[in-house]
């Protein structure tokens, strides 16, 4: 009981501090319940989009609020550690994240775009992507991930197609094509992917974002991870295991006031033995008629400090059918995780790889 009246103190006079100092937390019920797009102009006197959730004592916000389709702008202000108004102003949805061609990489096979939200003609990137339109083909994204104190849960929105991805390419993902589509190409004896007990294919495949939602702080900015572009098909039980605890590790190690660089991306193609009687491996194609949208074989995360140091490179295998571990990648020279991870097909067997090395080779690949 002593040692809880302790903690108890110190926590009240950490938190005294912290006002002290005048600066304002948004809370999880600003973040959750606004879905409205934050501002401030910096010393130059140049609007910015806010991206930490906090501002300093004698500066405001401005909240660009979308209603019946005519954004409307309101302030706010901190004072003594309070923000006001102390409640968020609801806003009916987030403003639209839009998607543009940017400068070419030389690291990026296809198409280089930027996502982010346009304020009075001014567009804020909020990450990068490189996709292949023809191939309808993800290889990887780029975001800086901002530390934040609070974790809000993510939003559930449609995905967008940006005019990118028709909707015949959508429902690819869909887990009654996805069923039909490895009966077509491993056989209807395949048993990769079952009928439940109502004969309704069961849910084994992900839209597995790159640049995840939990990556970003406001609701608006996650809804803009909700991206055709942004994803890969990754198996649900992976994205849900071992990759979450990645992005969760990763997005709990971020210096305080500081930021990451993160590449998440995805390697190679998914190859599985057919259910034929001369046994072969077959590449995962969601629409195999086409070549199109390819199930990964790997997948990666590339973690930079803010001056751009290279940190560390998570490997995570895509495949749960796999129940040995395979070895690496051969651009992976293995190291000790930071983090503790199950090794297992169903979550994910993952391996932690030498930075420098990893990125040296992936430069090498075609």
């Amino acid at each position: 009981m002593y040692k809880e009246g302790i903690l108890l103190l110190l926590l009240v006079l950490l938190e005294s501090s912290f006002h002290a100092h005048g600066e304002c937390r948004l809370n999880v019920n600003y973040i959750q319940n606004s879905l409205g797009t934050l501002t401030y102009y910096d010393g130059h006197g140049k609007m910015q989009i806010q991206r930490f959730a906090s501002f300093d004592e004698g500066h405001k916000l401005e909240l660009h609020c979308l209603h019946q389709r005519v954004i409307s702008v309101k302030n706010l202000g901190c004072h003594r550690g309070i923000v006001n108004p102390k409640d968020p102003e609801k806003c009916d949805a987030p403003i639209h994240a839009n998607v543009e061609v940017t400068d070419a990489d030389k690291t990026c096979p296809a198409t280089m775009y930027r996502i982010g939200i346009v304020i009075r003609n001014q567009f804020f990137e909020l990450y990068r992507a490189c996709y292949d339109k023809v191939k309808v083909q993800s290889h990887f994204s780029d975001a800086v991930i901002y530390w934040k104190p609070i974790h809000p849960k993510s939003p559930r929105p449609f995905f967008d197609a940006d005019k990118l991805i028709n909707q015949w390419q959508v429902a690819s993902f869909g887990a009654g094509r996805v069923y039909a589509t490895f009966n077509t190409i491993y056989g209807i004896e395949q048993d990769y992917i079952k009928l439940d007990i109502k004969k309704r294919a069961e849910l084994v495949i992900d839209r597995g974002h790159l640049t995840a939602a939990g990556d970003m702080t406001f609701y608006d900015q996650m809804y803009s991870t909700f991206k055709y572009l942004n994803v890969v098909p990754q198996f649900t039980s992976i994205n849900n295991g071992n990759w979450l605890q990645i992005e969760h590790w990763v997005g709990n190690n971020i210096p305080r006031k500081s930021v990451l660089h993160v590449r998440t991306g995805a390697l190679g193609i998914l190859k599985l033995l057919n259910f034929e009687k001369r046994r072969t491996l077959k590449p995962a194609y969601l629409i195999p008629d086409k070549k199109q949208n390819p199930v990964p074989e790997w997948m990666y995360k590339i973690v930079r400090n803010m001056n751009d140091e290279l940190l560390y490179v998570f490997l995570t295998y895509n495949n749960i059918f796999k129940k040995t571990k395979p070895t690496a990648h051969k651009c992976c020279k293995v190291m000790t995780c930071p983090l503790k991870l199950e090794d297992s097909a169903t979550l994910g067997f993952t391996y932690c790889c030498n930075p420098d090395a990893f990125v040296k080779c992936l430069a090498t690949l075609k």
